[in-house]
């Protein structure tokens, strides 16, 4: 997966900080660990816009599994980016 992301775990949340260059929602995220907030933002034609604002926390839909191995492909991950969205360059 090489978009921006979370995949929560038991003991902790792996948070895939995406591509800052590319087609595919070219961005970065911020963290701010004392609110426990994460927002991403996207990289538009002239200005860069905030698509996301999630709890760092996982929430009550969120998948959170015991390991990798237990992953079994039937799950949407935390996406972090708008994927509906064309971005312009």
């Amino acid at each position: 997966m090489h978009f921006r992301t979370m995949i929560h775990f038991e003991s902790l949340t792996l948070i895939n900080a995406g591509t800052l260059a590319g087609e595919r929602w070219p961005g970065f995220m911020t963290i701010d660990f004392t609110r426990g907030k994460i927002e991403a933002h996207e990289f538009r034609q002239t200005d860069i816009e905030t698509t996301t604002l999630l709890p760092l926390e996982a929430q009550a839909d969120h998948v959170i599994w015991q390991d990798t191995r237990s992953f079994d492909g039937k799950w949407e991950p935390v996406r972090l980016f708008e994927p509906d969205t064309q971005t312009s360059r």
